[in-house]
């Protein structure tokens, strides 16, 4: 049973006055507001959506009425058991969301619910924001552990290195690049909120890298 308490509603980060649906009403036991969040069966209306996916194929099943009348504005979270739950499911942080992928959504962040479900965020590819201004992205450590914006130098993340240094050419490729070019590289796989993503530009850059013909110094 989900405790539905006000930590948990601004773990969701709902705001007094917002709206939540949930695509489970089993798992709802109060009509009464939350942390100031009022429960609604229309979708049109809320600011939050709450699935709870057994499968990748119930998920399939409502995903597309649920993306169709999903506000622009509305916060999507999807829930899915946990390992330690002991149910079967093949759903985890990093697998099983090819279709909502394919619909433009990647994940952002994860939040437990309960010692059974997770939450995985979701947000329009083109709206997750992409690093900042120069000055704040100097001020944050995940990047200015690797990117050095006063120098104009870049240190390699050990796993971006790792699978650079598989490919000769890669690696050599990637150092034959402008600052601005390996810097944007790097900010994009420090940027990724998930594995999954994370490994994608990884691979992405190894992939563009192996492509580049370096000319030998003569």
């Amino acid at each position: 049973m989900i405790d539905w308490n006000p930590n948990l509603i601004k773990k969701m980060r709902l705001k007094k006055g917002n709206k939540l649906i949930v695509f489970d009403q089993e798992k709802v036991h109060t009509s009464s507001p939350i942390g100031g969040v009022i429960f609604t069966d229309k979708i049109s209306e809320a600011e939050g959506i709450l699935f709870f996916a057994d499968s990748a194929s119930s998920l399939q099943s409502y995903l597309s009425k649920i993306l169709k009348s999903i506000r622009e504005e509305s916060i999507l979270w999807i829930a899915y058991t946990k390992k330690s739950s002991g149910t079967k499911t093949d759903l985890d942080r990093d697998h099983g969301w090819e279709l909502l992928s394919k619909n433009g959504y990647e994940g952002v962040a994860l939040i437990s619910l309960d010692e059974t479900w997770s939450a995985l965020r979701f947000k329009k590819t083109d709206a997750v924001k992409k690093g900042g201004s120069k000055a704040e992205k100097q001020k944050r450590p995940e990047l200015s552990k690797y990117i050095n914006y006063k120098t104009k130098t870049v240190k390699l993340p050990g796993d971006v290195k790792k699978f650079l240094s598989k490919d000769k050419n890669a690696i050599k490729s990637f150092e034959s690049l402008s600052w601005s070019h390996k810097r944007e590289y790097i900010e994009a796989i420090l940027d990724a909120k998930l594995p999954e993503t994370r490994l994608k530009r990884i691979q992405k850059l190894v992939h563009a890298m192996s492509s580049i013909k370096v000319q030998k110094k003569k």
